[in-house]
């Protein structure tokens, strides 16, 4: 079972945990989220300058905006 992570509410030093995202996305999403508010769908985060198309694919299944 995979844990979902609230993109919307986790801290950056939980975040920056995950194995697949690490600390520079982490700190993208982290200052998108401060600058923009918060994220009204997941797909949003490819908005963060270093989620890729394919980093999206990576780390999406263990996020949620709920």
């Amino acid at each position: 079972m995979i844990q979902k992570i609230n993109i919307n509410t986790v801290s950056f030093d939980e975040l920056k945990s995950h194995p697949y995202i690490g600390y520079n996305i982490a700190l993208s999403l982290i200052n998108y989220r401060k600058q923009h508010g918060e994220y009204t769908v997941l797909s949003d985060i490819k908005k963060s300058a270093l989620v890729t198309e394919d980093v999206y694919e990576k780390i999406s299944p263990y996020l949620t905006i709920q």
